[in-house]
C-alpha cells in the first residue's frame, strides 16, 4: 500500500473542517428561518423577540469561518455578497429594505428575494428586519422570504461542499505534481481569510475618525463577538491546514509562536460585544489598540513569515484597500 504524502492528510482535515463548517452554517440558517415562519405565523408581535435575535447572531457566528474564502462553492456560485452584502458605506441595505416595504408587495418568496439588490439577499438585510425594525405585520412577509433564500444558500454550499469540492481536492492530493500548488493554495487561503477579518476591525477604526456604522454586525451590537469567531475559525484553520506544513519543514519555532500570538490574542479579548461601545470611551479604546497589536503581530507572522518559511510567494489579496 503507498504511503500518503503529508498534503493528503493535511486536505482530507481540511475538508473535514470546511464541511463541518458548511453543515454547521447551514443548520443554523434553517433555525432562523424556522424560528421567523413560526413567529411570523402566529403574528403575536408583542412577544418578545430575544430567542429569534439570538437565532440570527448564532447563524452570523456560523458563517464567519466561510468569509473570505476564495475557493469553493461560496466562491464558484457567487454567494459571497447575496450572504452578507458588507461593508455598507453608504447604507445600501436601509435604503433598499425601505423601498420593498414601501411597495406594498403582497406576497414574497426565496425567487423573488434572488431577484433583488444582493444588499437584501442575506444575513444583513435580517440584522436591519430583527433588530432594528423588529419583526412586525408590515415586515414579516419580507423577513420570511429572505429567511429562506439564505437556508438555500447555506443548503447550496454544503451540499456542493460535500459531493463536489471535497472528493476533487482529495483526488488532486493524490498527484505529486500538484502537491506544492495545493501548499500554495492553502496558505493563500489563510492570508486572504485574515486580510478580510482585519479589514472589519480596520474599517470602522477609521484613519483620522471612528466609524462605528461600517463596523458588521452594528445593529446587532455583536460586532466583537462575530469579530473574535472569525479569529478563532482562523486559528482552527492554521492549526489544521498549516501548521502541519511549517512541522514538515521543521519550522517548529515559528508555528509555536504564531499558537501562542493566537492564543494571547483571544484570551485578551474584549469582554464587551459592541465595538461602537467600545469606541465611545477611553478604557473601550484601550482595549481595542490592545488588541491591535496582537493583530498586527499574526498579520506579520502569517503573511511575511509563514511565506518565507514554506518558501513560497503569496499573491495580491483582493481584500486589500476599500
Amino acid at each position: 500500500m503507498p504511503v500518503m504524502s503529508s498534503e493528503f492528510n493535511v486536505v482530507k482535515e481540511v475538508n473535514a473542517l470546511k464541511i463541518t463548517q458548511s453543515q454547521f452554517f447551514n443548520q443554523r440558517s434553517q433555525v432562523l428561518e424556522s424560528a421567523i415562519n413560526g413567529y411570523c405565523n402566529v403574528a403575536d408581535f408583542s412577544v418578545v423577540q430575544n430567542e429569534i435575535q439570538q437565532k440570527w447572531v448564532e447563524t452570523m457566528q456560523a458563517w464567519m469561518p466561510m468569509q473570505g474564502v476564495t475557493k469553493g462553492p461560496i466562491n464558484d456560485l457567487d454567494l459571497a455578497w447575496s450572504i452578507q452584502f458588507w461593508p455598507d458605506k453608504k447604507n445600501i441595505t436601509g435604503r433598499k429594505i425601505a423601498q420593498l416595504l414601501q411597495s406594498q408587495q403582497k406576497s414574497w418568496d426565496a425567487q423573488q428575494i434572488s431577484e433583488q439588490s444582493v444588499a437584501v439577499r442575506g444575513l444583513g438585510a435580517l440584522e436591519l428586519l430583527i433588530f432594528e425594525q423588529q419583526l412586525n405585520a408590515e415586515n414579516c412577509l419580507l423577513t420570511t422570504a429572505i429567511a429562506e433564500h439564505l437556508a438555500e444558500n447555506s443548503q447550496k454550499i454544503t451540499d456542493i461542499w460535500s459531493d463536489q469540492y471535497a472528493p476533487a481536492l482529495l483526488q488532486q492530493s493524490k498527484i505529486e505534481k500538484q502537491q506544492k500548488a495545493i501548499e500554495l493554495g492553502l496558505v493563500a487561503e489563510l492570508s486572504h481569510q485574515l486580510s478580510f477579518i482585519n479589514k472589519k476591525f480596520a474599517l470602522p477604526m477609521g484613519n483620522e475618525h471612528y466609524r462605528p456604522y461600517q463596523a458588521e454586525a452594528w445593529r446587532s451590537e455583536s460586532s466583537m463577538l462575530q469579530l473574535k469567531m472569525s479569529y478563532q475559525s482562523l486559528q482552527e484553520y492554521f492549526l489544521k491546514a498549516v501548521k502541519p506544513l511549517l512541522l514538515q519543514e521543521n519550522e517548529t519555532y515559528l508555528a509555536s509562536s504564531i499558537e501562542d500570538t493566537f492564543t494571547t490574542l483571544l484570551n485578551n479579548w474584549p469582554i464587551e460585544a459592541s465595538l461602537k461601545k467600545l469606541l465611545s470611551d477611553q478604557p473601550g479604546l484601550k482595549n481595542l489598540y490592545h488588541s491591535k497589536m496582537s493583530m498586527d503581530k499574526l498579520s506579520y507572522q502569517l503573511q511575511e513569515e509563514l511565506p518565507i518559511a514554506l518558501n513560497i510567494i503569496v499573491g495580491f489579496n483582493a481584500t486589500d484597500g476599500d
